[in-house]
């Protein structure tokens, strides 16, 4: 995992509850010294803090409900602090902006963490068939051969192609072209399991890795994901079929780079 996955990904279920009780007691602290402290120093600053980890890594109606307690907590300790000495209009105003200002700044850091989640999808999507690309596929077969390796599962890779895609897209144009790769990255990613791994190499070239998969097992599904893919090809009455390589180890070797390089 890339440093900008661990910063986007969600925390586990006891930090989740660890950010969430710490982002609660830090809004309720912030305005209970507020309102000890009084004027003579500004705490205003403080309450973006719970705030800001709340819009990160927690989810919207937390981050909503801590987002609407700093408000009530920053009002109150004001309020309090100019009890009996308050000029109403004032007070309501500077309520009005701070309550707009922590407002912004919740909806500008929940805006930006979802752009970022975007772009770090698209980096690792491809744009046509909407399956991981080449760079993701690469990173999730090392983790899968990883994982094969340290339990000693047999796996097995499976190159599929398609079957004189330059004369479609001739005869066709590439619009029906894309179309054809769209349907059948949609067969493959439909007919595997979970902790296999799928991937559009480039062009009509895909690549699938079966974990825990020996050859039989690889046969058997090779030839149900190929009639699969037929069939959707004949309900678009696209006349072309789809070219299988197919590679066994009983064990899973060690260097994932180096395989796929050999199962070419």
């Amino acid at each position: 995992m890339n440093m900008s996955d661990l910063v986007l990904s969600r925390p586990s279920l006891r930090m989740d509850f660890s950010l969430k009780a710490l982002s609660l007691s830090s809004v309720i602290l912030i305005g209970y010294l507020h309102f000890i402290v009084g004027p003579s120093f500004e705490f205003h600053l403080f309450f973006l803090i719970p705030i800001i980890v709340a819009s990160w890594f927690a989810g919207a109606l937390f981050c909503f409900f801590i987002t609407i307690l700093a408000i009530l907590s920053w009002t109150i300790s004001d309020y309090l602090i100019a009890h009996g000495n308050i000029d109403v209009f004032s007070f309501l105003f500077n309520s009005t902006v701070h309550a707009l200002i922590l407002a912004y700044v919740t909806y500008l850091l929940r805006y930006i963490r979802r752009l970022l989640i975007r772009e770090s999808q698209l980096a690792r999507e491809d744009s046509l068939t909407k399956i991981p690309n080449r760079r993701s596929f690469y990173e999730n077969g090392e983790v899968a051969f990883s994982t094969g390796n340290r339990q000693q599962l047999p796996i097995t890779i499976i190159f599929i192609d398609v079957d004189n895609f330059k004369s479609i897209n001739d005869a066709y144009g590439h619009k029906i072209g894309d179309k054809l790769l769209f349907e059948a990255a949609q067969v493959m990613n439909e007919n595997i399991r979970k902790n296999d791994v799928i991937g559009r190499l480039g062009g009509d070239e895909f690549c699938l890795i079966l974990l825990s998969a020996d050859r039989e097992h690889a046969l058997m599904y090779a030839i149900n994901l190929r009639n699969k893919l037929n069939e959707r090809m004949l309900k678009h009455k696209w006349q072309t079929t789809f070219s299988m390589g197919i590679v066994t180890y009983a064990v899973t070797p060690p260097d994932f780079l180096r395989a796929i390089e050999d199962s070419r």
